[in-house]
């Protein structure tokens, strides 16, 4: 089973939407699965899913696979005629 973390953050849910897949300072990676903000604290909190390194592979693999695609239909429109 893998491993899972509640962090709190300040503010509104906005602010923590802009959280995404982070290291931590130990090297550990965290995607957030679920959040929950409190108006009476005005705090948020994240659940987090700490990745094994075969998820951080894959998850690398598949930011890179999502860079090429974009970068060809970028060079696509970029030879078209106008």
């Amino acid at each position: 089973m893998t491993e899972r973390r509640t962090l709190t953050f300040p503010g509104c849910q906005r602010a923590v939407d802009e959280v995404n897949l982070r290291a931590t300072p130990l090297g550990e990676w965290l995607r957030p699965v679920w959040s929950q903000f409190n108006p009476d604290t005005n705090t948020t909190a994240v659940t987090f899913e700490v990745l094994t390194p075969e998820q951080i592979e894959a998850e690398r693999v598949r930011r890179l696979d999502q860079a090429r695609s974009a970068i060809r239909i970028r060079n696509f429109f970029a030879r078209s005629p106008r």
